[in-house]
């Protein structure tokens, strides 16, 4: 009995599977936008696929008081405003 690589190898296949070309995901894009448009939070939706999923800040800077020197540190989601956290 052959196994699933003997198989795949058999086939013509490479290392790796077939890739789409970027431009065949187009109609696909628009499809998956109108079908959006009409669920909930559809703006911050399209706002995510158009600009990519939010991103923290690499640091955030904690300024220096009377006893302690300025700190830095990674943002965490209890820095962020109500605003941002939608």
């Amino acid at each position: 009995m052959a196994t699933m690589a003997e198989n795949v190898n058999a086939s013509g296949a490479e290392n790796r599977p077939p890739m789409l070309e970027k431009g065949m995901y187009d109609s696909w894009k628009s499809h998956i936008l109108i079908y959006i448009e009409r669920k909930e939070n559809s703006d911050m939706l399209v706002d995510s696929i158009n600009n990519g999923p939010f991103q923290l800040k690499p640091k955030v800077i904690i300024p220096a008081t009377d006893g302690s020197p300025e700190q830095k540190r990674l943002e965490t989601l209890d820095d962020l405003t109500p605003e941002e956290k939608l």
